[in-house]
């Protein structure tokens, strides 16, 4: 598969049964500081008011290159670093159920790779 960078920020994506990932596409994060966070911010969510859902930045390998945040729906955006391999690369944003349910829903938002 090839990737094409994402233009803009925007998440709209649908969060898959059984916490399998679902993911944006790529963003390339320029900085090498680690503590250059990137953020996220759950504006809708087919699960509901008030839901949380989890998020990361990963590699187009699948290697993660961030913690998880619990993200709340509707709550401001979090911020968070990212890990060395992170570093003047292609990332993308992963999100999973923070629940093992069968459901499946639709989420929206935004993110950014590098906030400085």
């Amino acid at each position: 598969m090839h990737w094409r960078p994402t233009i803009s920020g925007d998440i709209a994506f649908t969060i898959k049964a059984g916490q399998a990932n679902s993911h944006s596409g790529p963003r390339y994060r320029q900085t090498k500081n680690t503590n250059n966070k990137w953020k996220v911010k759950l504006e809708k969510s087919g699960e509901g008011k008030g839901t949380v859902t989890r998020f990361w930045l990963e590699k187009s390998s699948g290697k993660n290159v961030s913690t998880t945040v619990n993200v709340k729906q509707g709550h401001k955006p979090y911020y968070t670093p990212a890990y060395t391999d992170a570093s003047k690369t292609y990332v993308r944003l992963t999100a999973e159920n923070n629940a093992d349910t069968s459901k499946t829903y639709r989420v929206s938002g935004y993110w950014d790779e590098e906030t400085k």
